[in-house]
């Protein structure tokens, strides 16, 4: 009898601690995301209003790779060389535990002494093809990308950005996700924009990989500077779903 009820006391305390082991992960990924909406604020204070670019890759062989998170750096408190800015990695000796939430835990794509992953990613800004790249951006979110030489994209001389008076509904439009991806690598251009949750699971082995997550939720931050975690459907808004860009991923408010 003693026996048993020792057994069950200790499964209630493993239980118990596992899920403050969640919710303090929670807790952390949410400050994580609160220091990066910050360095954004003050990253379009600086300069005239515009967001930071999401990808900006003009594809000549030693031309700059730069991420959001290259922009970013030197606002979270750790200054870049502009080599460091321009490769395709920020290096390990500058690692910022902010940038990584604890609860991914997938491994990086073929790790290196210099390779380390993030976890947060823009919401993609959804291009249109013509003289004016960002015509019809209200589809899409804030993260704009310039890749030359690949992707259904013209070809700038310079890019266009995006500035915060296009964001008519903060309160509704996201600026950072999470997308734990083991491509998702600090400092790489890649995987650093996000269109739709599908792509925020994408990451996982399978959906019972995903569950255990935020129990089944992702931190989102908003452009207003609210940051929540919130079940992938409550991001969808009006006629979104997992695979389709509308609601809180794009700058329209009816949708």
């Amino acid at each position: 009898m003693v026996v048993g009820i020792i057994g069950i006391l200790a499964a209630l305390s493993v239980g118990g601690l596992a899920s403050a082991k969640r919710k303090s992960r929670v807790t952390i990924c949410q400050n994580n995301l609160k220091q990066i909406s910050l360095a954004l604020k003050l990253f379009v204070s600086d300069t005239d209003e515009r967001f930071p670019l999401a990808i900006w890759r003009p594809g000549t062989p030693g031309d700059p790779k730069i991420s959001f998170d290259d922009e970013l750096y030197p606002y979270l408190g750790v200054p870049l060389t502009e080599a460091e800015r321009e490769a395709d990695r920020i290096p390990i000796a500058k690692r910022l535990d902010t940038l990584k939430c604890p609860a991914d835990t997938i491994p990086p794509f073929m790790p290196t002494t210099n390779t380390w992953r993030r976890t947060y990613s823009m919401s993609e800004a959804r291009m249109a093809m013509g003289p004016d790249p960002l015509r019809n951006a209200q589809n899409g979110g804030i993260g704009v990308y310039y890749s030359v030489g690949w992707g259904p994209l013209p070809i700038p001389v310079q890019p266009t950005f995006l500035k915060e008076n296009a964001v008519d509904h903060p309160t509704e439009t996201l600026a950072l996700v999470e997308r734990p991806n083991h491509l998702n690598l600090a400092g790489n251009d890649h995987w650093s924009v996000t269109r739709r949750t599908g792509e925020q699971l994408a990451g996982f082995r399978s959906p019972a990989d995903a569950q255990p997550y935020h129990d089944g939720r992702f931190v989102y931050a908003f452009c207003d500077g609210r940051v929540e975690p919130l079940p992938p459907s409550a991001t969808w808004g009006r006629t979104g779903s997992s695979t389709n860009w509308a609601g809180a991923w794009t700058l329209r408010g009816d949708d």
